[in-house]
């Protein structure tokens, strides 16, 4: 039998961030921060309120982490925000501007100018 997966958004100050709750042959609940997505791992047969309670110390578990350590919210942040023409990107010590150009192609291409300004 495999793995069932619910997916599920945990909005923090206003960013929408994506949830994965997996549930599994276990006998607790893990909270975990994937690359793409907050996991959390619950027993199978954990469902109505039970459910509700683990997502409500999932939520208590992300502010406390999220306030004490904001770099861990980064890595959602390029999932979540679009990236526009005239965003700039640190990259270890260069910063990098982001330009579209647009052209009537039928195929998708793209590349990163390193000139400075």
């Amino acid at each position: 039998m495999g793995k069932k997966v619910k997916d599920l958004t945990y909005n923090y100050k206003g960013l929408q961030l994506p949830v994965k709750v997996h549930f599994e042959r276990r006998t607790s609940s893990r909270v975990a921060l994937g690359r793409e997505a907050i996991l959390l791992r619950v027993p199978s047969l954990c469902r109505g309120p039970l459910l509700k309670s683990q997502l409500t110390w999932m939520g208590q578990w992300l502010e406390r982490t999220f306030d004490s350590r904001p770099e861990h919210l980064k890595r959602f942040l390029n999932s979540i925000l679009p990236i526009k023409n005239g965003h700039t990107i640190e990259l270890f010590d260069r910063t990098l501007t982001v330009r579209f150009i647009e052209q009537d192609r039928k195929t998708l291409g793209g590349s990163i100018d390193t000139t400075t300004d």
